[in-house]
């Protein structure tokens, strides 16, 4: 759960779900909702949570898990939309994103390094940000440079792993940004270039970009690992250890966890290098000769782990989107048409893109717009 502050200046509440699809046996992560919210309070957005969940007839006693970024209005001890939830649902696990507490730890450990190199970082990207004619003028000391053409780049406050990549381009390009902003100050001499060149020149500017790049890498790797959409609940099994010795006979899991380790996993091709999902999807679908399920206790166990959440990514990517689909041009688009088109984007994405989409018959009969004026062929 997230909310966020749209084109059109209208604040939006978006969901993400993730579940577990029992017929298949692997967990999904889907865009769940969106809504509109006239306050980014946690009493608000509390209700939209509500609502969205009753507008589909879904119990709030369904939850298991909630995920939320690392503000006091969503995770807050007292006045929050967790400790809302929780006052409803005792036994709900909350997981604080790790994404943007990792973000947020490195953003104040930058605060140490001289502000000049983040200043120079932000300057830079600016001054090449949407000029084509600036952009054209610096290949031409690129080519000079014989260093590769590529694009500066411009730091985003919302990215968590835009500034690794602004560091590593400006050390690629360091020589010809030299060459380049020296000229500028002669032609078109400003304070801004005068402070760019001025940092370029000091011989720390370069050791500080050589020391962000090494630890902001390490730090984004951790990053990436969370905002996979792959079932990483591993992680938090001091959060969810309480939960599952409450819910389920621990001798009946026990025993099957103990028939499951004796299994003979190479007639069954199960390989250590697969992927957890394929593993579990594998050993759900075991059957006796009776043609029980072997592990019914075990599957609800590590179904409800997998389906934990363990990020707030999933919702961020909808409000990258949301962006992409509500642009100046496009402002006045409503919620709900919002909605429908990130489903759409969705399921066809899931189902190979829109090359190996196929429509169905009923998809290519449903006339949606002026059924007045277009008419169903055969009508």
């Amino acid at each position: 759960m997230d909310e966020t502050t749209d084109v059109g200046s209208i604040k939006q509440c978006a969901f993400v779900c993730t579940f577990y699809d029992k017929h298949n046996k692997i967990t999904r992560t889907n865009f769940f909702d969106m809504v509109e919210t006239p306050k980014g309070d946690a009493l608000n957005l509390y209700d939209c949570l509500k609502k969205s969940l009753e507008s589909k007839n879904i119990p709030l006693s369904n939850l298991i898990g909630f995920s939320s970024d690392t503000t006091n209005v969503m995770v807050g001890e007292y006045n929050s939309v967790f400790s809302s939830l929780k006052k409803d649902l005792p036994h709900i696990v909350t997981v604080k994103c790790p994404c943007h507490m990792i973000h947020l730890a490195a953003s104040k450990a930058c605060l140490k390094l001289p502000r000049s190199v983040e200043d120079m970082l932000r300057n830079i990207g600016s001054h090449f940000n949407r000029s084509y004619s600036r952009q054209q003028s610096f290949k031409e000391f690129q080519i000079f440079f014989k260093t590769d053409i590529h694009k500066m780049l411009l730091p985003s406050v919302t990215r968590w792993l835009s500034l690794e990549q602004c560091v590593k381009r400006v050390l690629e390009q360091y020589d010809p940004l030299q060459a380049y902003f020296r000229e500028l100050l002669f032609e078109d001499p400003s304070k801004t270039t005068e402070d760019i060149i001025k940092s370029l020149d000091n011989l720390f500017t370069k050791i500080f970009l050589e020391f962000m790049s090494y630890i902001l890498e390490i730090l984004n790797d951790f990053n990436k690992l969370f905002q996979s959409e792959a079932p990483l609940l591993y992680k938090l099994k001091p959060e969810t250890s309480r939960l599952l010795k409450t819910i389920y006979n621990p001798q009946a899991l026990d025993n099957e966890w103990r028939e499951h380790a004796l299994l003979d996993f190479k007639d069954l091709g199960l390989d250590k290098n697969i992927s957890a999902v394929s593993y579990w999807q594998k050993i759900f679908k075991l059957t006796n000769a009776s043609d029980f399920i072997l592990f019914p206790n075990l599957e609800i166990v590590i179904s409800l782990l997998l389906i934990l959440p363990y990020s707030n990514a999933s919702v961020e990517r909808v409000f990258s989107h949301l962006k992409n689909i509500k642009t100046d041009h496009r402002n006045r688009l409503k919620t709900d048409t919002l909605n429908y088109l990130i489903i759409t984007k969705e399921e066809v994405a899931r189902q190979g893109g829109c090359v190996k989409f196929t429509p169905t018959n009923k998809m290519l009969k449903t006339n949606l717009l002026f059924p007045d004026l277009f008419p169903l062929r055969g009508q």
